[in-house]
């Protein structure tokens, strides 16, 4: 039987590097591959052209990638719409001027529709599984008068980047453990303890986000550039592709990531009627 030398590259341990090294994310995922292993693989190939593809995008690392070496066609799909929200947010040409203009619409349309009982009355609450398990009643009422303003944007591409720190909002002002991805309740005593300003953790995040976009995603969004995400198992394209980079799925949540739990309560306040069966999908 042959024996084989095993040879260790330093060049991609990327010690004491993460995500945010380069690229801060506008959204927390699990198991994100760093934009630095995408980018070293295709210098190290000498490629800076071509059509790419990413069957399991998850928030988009890939595109970065593809970005950074010159790539300006690239297609991704995935089967979470949180991660493809996350991903069309990043990669989706749009006026920064026109989305500054929104967040101060949006700011003085929250604060004034929480002083006025006449319209609060009228909000609905979203459809929630068991949703005063997972969140306080003062928590659901800012959550759901946020979301009713955001659903009042004309402009999807804007609607799209303020819906992802809503997500992040959901999930920071819930009961879950967020010093993980499965989804598990707070202890009683923390619950007790925890008062979350929803508004002033949006609008902060909100405003996080707009200046990460401004600042390294949009000047990387030239006009001949073509990033489309699909919320979909992957459909093959009668041109092909020119190359393949991915990291795929790390299974399902009963053993290892858990993809769906993370993103379930943030799916079902944007309205998704599966949200609860993407593991197992």
């Amino acid at each position: 039987m042959s024996k084989y030398n095993v040879v260790r590259n330093t060049k991609y341990d990327y010690t004491g590097q993460s995500y945010s090294s380069i690229y801060p994310n506008l959204h927390r995922y699990p198991a994100t591959m760093i934009p630095q292993i995408g980018i070293d693989i295709l210098k190290e190939f000498n490629i800076s052209s071509g059509s790419m593809l990413d069957p399991y995008c998850g928030s988009g690392t890939s595109f970065i990638c593809g970005l950074e070496c010159g790539i300006k066609k690239m297609s991704g799909f995935d089967i979470n719409p949180l991660a493809v929200l996350i991903a069309k947010a990043k990669f989706t040409k749009i006026n920064i001027k026109e989305i500054e203009n929104e967040y101060q619409k949006l700011r003085n349309n929250v604060f004034d529709i929480m002083k006025n009982e006449k319209i609060l009355k009228k909000i609905i609450i979203p459809k929630i599984t068991n949703i005063y398990f997972w969140f306080s009643e003062t928590v659901v009422k800012n959550l759901s008068v946020i979301k009713y303003c955001i659903d009042e944007l004309e402009n999807e591409k804007i609607k799209n980047m303020f819906l992802v720190p809503f997500s992040e909002t959901v999930r920071e002002c819930s009961y879950t453990r967020n010093n993980e991805f499965k989804l598990y309740r707070m202890k009683p005593e923390e619950i007790h303890n925890f008062n979350p300003d929803v508004l002033s953790f949006y609008f902060k995040k909100l405003n996080d986000a707009i200046q990460c976009y401004k600042l390294y995603y949009s000047p990387k969004l030239l006009n001949d550039t073509s990033v489309k995400i699909h919320s979909k198992p992957f459909q093959k394209d009668k041109n092909g592709y020119d190359l393949v980079l991915t990291s795929p799925p790390y299974g399902d949540s009963r053993t290892t990531v858990a993809y769906g739990q993370f993103s379930t309560l943030s799916n079902e306040w944007l309205g998704i009627n599966n949200a609860r069966k993407i593991d197992s999908m």
